[in-house]
């Protein structure tokens, strides 16, 4: 595989204020992004085949932005704003590179909607890399107070992860590239095609809530979620002494 990006890093300091920047162009590229083409023999020749030219390697994130600003209140002003610290957190990736393939639906499990795992190979749907997740944006915020109290210090904070409570997408579906469609209605209308209709409606429910709205299959095929975490309040104080 070949690497070639480059790094810009901004570092600001004045009296109470703090800036750091940083920005990440990165360009991978390589013969083996698929996750089991060491391990699957039978198939070398079909793997050698496609991966005869250098492409972009999936997971690579091209473009990814970070934004450090913190600003900390004088010891001397008035006590409602002494001694406190304003941090804030803006991360910005562009998307990474994915590549698609096909499920053949009857080596999986139903309730597993098909979906394949990467223990085992599948049949390329797109050329290597050819498809980029959306571009993710989090801001990440931070107060803090301070108090002195006798040889004590008391501090009180509030942190707040993903303060817009953005839906940011971390990966697809392997064979849809989408995050809503897993391509399993089809394929698992045929398999019940001979149960009751009343069976069929309860099942498509609970397959919804398990699997489309909680993910639970993506976790346990394929590893990690789909979308990164939505916001998050943390309060709370510390005490140093």
């Amino acid at each position: 595989s070949l690497s070639n990006g480059i790094e810009l890093t901004i570092d600001y300091r004045k009296k109470a204020f703090q800036l750091n920047g940083n920005y990440t162009f990165s360009d991978a590229k390589g013969d083996g992004a698929y996750p089991v083409s060491n391990n699957w023999i039978d198939e070398q020749r079909y793997y050698e085949a496609y991966y005869s030219r250098n492409k972009p390697l999936d997971y690579n994130y091209k473009h990814v932005f970070s934004f450090l600003g913190i600003y900390k209140t004088s010891s001397t002003t008035n006590f409602l704003f002494k001694n406190m610290s304003f941090s804030l957190i803006e991360s910005i990736n562009s998307g990474h590179h994915v590549t698609l393939y096909e499920a053949f639906f009857g080596w999986e499990l139903l309730m597993d909607g098909g979906l394949p795992s990467f223990d085992e190979p599948r049949k390329f749907t797109s050329e290597k890399g050819s498809m980029v997740t959306p571009t993710t944006y989090k801001t990440d915020l931070s107060i803090r107070k301070n108090i002195g109290f006798k040889n004590m210090e008391i501090g009180f904070y509030v942190n707040i992860m993903n303060l817009f409570n953005f839906k940011t997408v971390q990966h697809v579906y392997a064979n849809t590239g989408q995050t809503d469609i897993d391509d399993s209605k089809e394929h698992l209308e045929n398999h019940l095609k001979n149960y009751p209709e009343s069976y069929r409606d309860s099942f498509f429910e609970l397959y919804d809530l398990i699997n489309i709205q909680h993910r639970q299959h993506y976790r346990s095929r394929q590893g990690g979620d789909l979308f990164g975490r939505p916001r998050e309040i943390r309060v709370g104080m510390d005490i140093s002494f």
